[in-house]
This record gives structure tokens, sequence and C-alpha cells, in this order.
């Protein structure tokens, strides 16, 4: 679906107005865009987590009037101005949905999910991390006839 590189991407997943906004904003208003929503098998509308799992959508919906309709499984970024994005569902087609938004775990103090490939020196990002954190808790020290000394 979604695969760039050696990094974990999905098909993104709108859970709130200012994400459809975000995204709204980045994709150039190039209409129509399938965004990861789509019926499980239990016809309920999920998106994709990064494991490749499903979850229900969130309480926030912007389908356009009319929408969703039929027997149709997906969903797609559309406009019926030009400006404003709506959601509309649409068929999967088996030769794919052509163009397709998607996203990438971020990294951030919780999570290296973005460099989890990176090695450096053949170190991995994950044990320069540790390495890291286990002189972080080093104990205190000060400086004693120039030398550093442990105070505690």
């Amino acid at each position: 679906m979604c695969d760039i590189g050696p990094y974990t991407t999905i098909p993104a997943f709108v859970l709130t107005k200012q994400k459809e906004n975000f995204v709204q904003n980045i994709i150039a208003r190039e209409y129509p865009l399938y965004f990861g929503l789509h019926q499980n098998n239990q016809s309920q509308w999920s998106f994709y987590n990064y494991d490749r799992t499903e979850f229900p959508i969130s309480s926030y919906t912007n389908w356009a009037p009319g929408y969703p309709n039929g027997s149709d499984r997906c969903a797609v970024l559309d406009s019926n101005d030009g400006f404003t994005s709506v959601w509309k569902s649409y068929g999967c087609p088996k030769s794919g949905l052509g163009k397709m938004v998607c996203q990438g775990k971020a990294c951030d103090a919780s999570s290296v999910a973005c460099c989890s490939n990176c090695i450096s020196n053949g170190v991995s990002y994950e044990k320069k991390q540790k390495i890291r954190t286990k002189y972080r808790n080093i104990m205190p020290r000060k400086l004693a006839n120039g030398k550093p000394v442990r105070t505690a």
C-alpha cells in the first residue's frame, strides 16, 4: 500500500478536523485521494494501524451529503468545490486506488520508530539511546583538584 523505503508507513487516518486540515493543506488539492478509510469484514468503517490491525472510525467524520452510499467499501478525500475536502465512499478497485495519502510514525521522546533501521558506524539508534540513558543516570560529579569526583 504505502511502502516508502525502510520506513513503516500506512494509509493516513483522519481522526480530527485539525488532522484533516493538515492533510488538506499538504495535498495541494489533488483530489480524489485514498486516505485509509475502508469497511472491514464486519462492514464497520475502519482505519489501519501501524501493525496493520484495524481500528474503528472515531467520532469525527466528514462525509459529503449522501455518503457513505451503497456497497462501496473504501473512501476517498474529495472536494465538491475544489478547496474543502469531504469524504466519499468509493469502490475498492483491484488495480488500486490511484493517489494515496500515507503517514509514518514520527520520532519523539517516546518513539524512535522513524529511525528503527538507522545505523551509524555499526551501532543502531536504539543502542545509542540506551548508552545515552545509561550515562544520563550516572551519579553527579564535581571537580576536586581539577578531576571529576562522584558526589552522593
